[in-house]
């Protein structure tokens, strides 16, 4: 857990065990898998790129990338990298994502998966990959489109997509205990955990990863999120380092008034909702053994970061902690 007040670190704290089976603790340092909390940094390598001058959020999607993003139930249509982080480029999550995932670091890699899945003929394609929605018209959440997007900003910066949030977020941050790969983790990650056996035991997963590792995939800690939180509440800047200008960040928490979402709004790679009154933005994340939620409240300058290394029975009690969370902090308690 992090807490964060006009753009510093107020605390990080962990609780429980990394893993039962040898009562290790958690630590704020442990690195928990973000889930789709991840997708909150193609957001900001987005800006960073807009920023370069490298790259338009209108740019044609297929304009950065070494292969064309075509629907083939439309004609005349026109994918943008805005369409990928919006949610809104009629792609699917179908059967060829979710059998995708595999034990242990990813042996595809994200061009290749990209590539495969929208490519009629292709690896990974199948023609119920596209929806009939008009780009840009039609909310349809897509860990792939999300990813395709992540792959034209790499592209656009010439990196792979981990070296540019590596070299460019993490490390400028100190977050040290971030990384997408298992095998370039500086220590053990958290043990993920399912739902409780028969008996009342909570069961493990394996770790596990995906070609598509952008939309999800990164692990980090407590403390390193709560720095990455504290630095978006201060308009880009943490510690007297500036990772984006205040205009940028802005602009990436605009809420896109033609694009819809199973939020309250939708921003560049970011959503936004209301919850007691709080505008807040942020993103949330779920996969296996993985429950998260990452929040600013920017009005009141405050925020909050939630890593669990298990699924979450309650969902409605872990958001009323969080807003009793944020009250907190506001009231400097």
């Amino acid at each position: 857990m992090g807490l964060v007040r006009d753009g510093e670190v107020q605390m990080s704290a962990a609780y429980g065990w990394s893993q039962l089976g040898e009562l290790e603790p958690m630590t704020v340092d442990t690195p928990i898998l973000l889930s789709s909390v991840s997708k909150t940094f193609i957001g900001v390598t987005a800006m960073m790129a807009v920023e370069d001058g490298v790259l338009e959020l209108d740019d044609p999607l297929g304009a950065h990338l070494d292969f064309a993003v075509d629907n083939p139930k439309l004609d005349g249509e026109t994918i943008t990298v805005r369409d990928a982080l919006t949610h809104n480029t009629g792609l699917r999550d179908t059967g060829e994502y979710d059998d995708s995932y595999v034990v242990g670091d990813p042996s595809v890699g994200l061009e290749r998966f990209g590539e495969g899945y929208v490519t009629k003929k292709g690896e990974f394609w199948r023609s119920r990959n596209f929806s009939r929605s008009w780009p840009g018209t039609r909310f349809r959440y897509s860990n792939v489109g999300a990813s395709l997007g992540a792959l034209a900003v790499a592209e656009a910066e010439a990196l792979e997509f981990m070296d540019l949030v590596r070299t460019r977020v993490l490390e400028p941050l100190d977050m040290d205990d971030s990384a997408y790969l298992l095998a370039e983790l500086p220590r053990e990650p958290a043990v993920p955990y399912g739902g409780t056996t028969k008996a009342g035991r909570f069961e493990p997963w394996p770790q596990y990863g995906y070609p598509t590792y952008p939309d999800g995939m990164l692990r980090s800690s407590a403390d390193d999120m709560a720095r990455y939180l504290a630095m978006i509440g201060g308009g880009g800047r943490l510690d007297g380092v500036e990772l984006l200008p205040a205009a940028r960040v802005d602009e990436m928490l605009t809420v896109d008034a033609g694009a819809g979402t199973d939020e309250d709004g939708q921003c560049v790679a970011w959503a936004m909702r209301e919850v007691d009154g709080r505008e807040l933005f942020g993103h949330n994340g779920g996969d296996f053994g993985s429950t998260t939620e990452l929040w600013l409240d920017r009005e009141a300058g405050v925020g909050v970061v939630v890593l669990l290394a298990a699924d979450v029975p309650d969902f409605r009690a872990l958001v009323e902690l969080e807003m009793e969370l944020l009250d907190l902090v506001e009231a400097g308690a």
